[in-house]
């Protein structure tokens, strides 16, 4: 997933970059950058109204103290006011973030600058070659029945190589319990 200040920053060269891939990412981008500048507005308004009713909710206190009870229900109810904005301003910012987030999701990654721009693996430049292709069931006696030596790669039950696999004692693979040499009988 992209970063939103790689975005913020590089808008054009992510857009050209994403058109290498086939994908015009151009209306994405420009909505991811909308929702995001009105979470960046939302976050400052609530961060603002968070100063201002922890500032009032001060003032509560030297007011009563002062005897200006008046003034100080008047704060009282300022800050009521200020959390009841303060919540639909929460719930806005929780709501534009999941939206952004959703919106990065879909955007793909973009591919480094050295990748040629095609449709398909087609298009694709050859760099070097080494040798000749072999067909794979004769690269790795590992990877398939295919190959000459794989009789021989398992004796009484087990495999022939340096691997520790549980292997099976007995006839045609059966299991067979040895008795504990410590323990009695």
């Amino acid at each position: 997933m992209l970063h939103i200040a790689h975005i913020r920053e590089n808008r054009q060269a992510v857009i050209d970059a994403l058109k290498k891939r086939n994908i015009d990412a151009t209306a994405v981008v420009d909505e991811v950058l909308t929702v995001d500048e009105e979470r960046r507005s939302t976050q400052q308004a609530l961060d603002g109204n968070l100063a201002e009713a922890k500032k009032v909710a001060a003032e509560i206190g030297m007011l009563f103290k002062q005897g200006k009870t008046d003034e100080a229900n008047a704060a009282r109810a300022r800050t009521g006011d200020l959390k009841q904005l303060n919540q639909e301003l929460d719930g806005k910012l929780k709501e534009l973030e999941s939206k952004m987030t959703s919106l990065l999701s879909s955007i793909p990654n973009t591919p480094h600058e050295s990748v040629p721009a095609g449709k398909d693996s087609e298009d694709n430049e050859i760099v070097r070659t080494h040798g000749e292709a072999t067909p794979i069931s004769t690269q790795d006696p590992t990877l398939g029945i295919d190959h000459p030596l794989w009789p021989h790669r398992f004796r009484n039950g087990r495999q022939n190589h340096r691997r520790r696999v549980p292997h099976l004692h007995g006839q045609r693979g059966q299991a067979t319990t040895r008795p504990h040499p410590i323990l009695p009988g």
